[in-house]
């Protein structure tokens, strides 16, 4: 298997990431094997850290990858080898992070969505189980959790809400 990253790739792992500071890697790792774009590549987490890194010194991902590519080599045990040189060759952005809302502008701002559901359950963890699955279907979470009290929810009791998107 290929260990060469292209734009395509370094756009989705940004596009999936968003603008989550600590994202979990390993869940992170297991949507992007489910994507057909990842099917010729080999990643593990350490990889992801190393691209997460890169990606938060720029304020696109268009950006990111252009200057990753830029290098005189694009594979992943090159930025492994090389990561603090990678990272520090442009400063990062004014841009401030929200690890509550993962809707990202500088990087969303250009993308169209393609699809929209709005994924509910009773449950905190059903819904957590709902958009974890969605995840691996190449759903991305839009803006947080929203949540209706009983007596305010049209289906009667509880519930917890999170808008999905697909991008094309």
């Amino acid at each position: 298997m290929d260990r060469k990253l292209t734009k395509k790739h370094i756009e989705l792992i940004s596009r999936t990431i968003g603008n989550i500071k600590s994202p979990n890697y390993e869940k992170l790792l297991n949507v992007l094997k489910g994507k057909e774009e990842f099917e010729d590549i080999t990643l593990d987490t350490t990889d992801l850290k190393n691209i997460h890194k890169i990606i938060n010194n720029y304020d696109t991902a268009e950006e990111a990858a252009a200057d990753i590519l830029n290098n005189e080599d694009s594979s992943l045990e090159y930025i492994a080898n090389n990561i603090n040189e990678i990272s520090s060759n442009k400063p990062v952005s004014n841009k401030t992070y929200n690890q509550t809302n993962s809707s990202n502008p500088t990087i969303h701002e250009s993308m169209k969505i393609k699809d929209y559901v709005i994924k509910s359950s009773k449950t905190q963890a059903g819904l957590c189980e709902e958009v974890m699955n969605a995840m691996k279907f190449g759903w991305v979470p839009l803006g947080g959790v929203s949540s209706a009290a009983f007596g305010m929810s049209p289906v009667a009791g509880n519930q917890y809400i999170q808008a999905m998107v697909k991008y094309e």
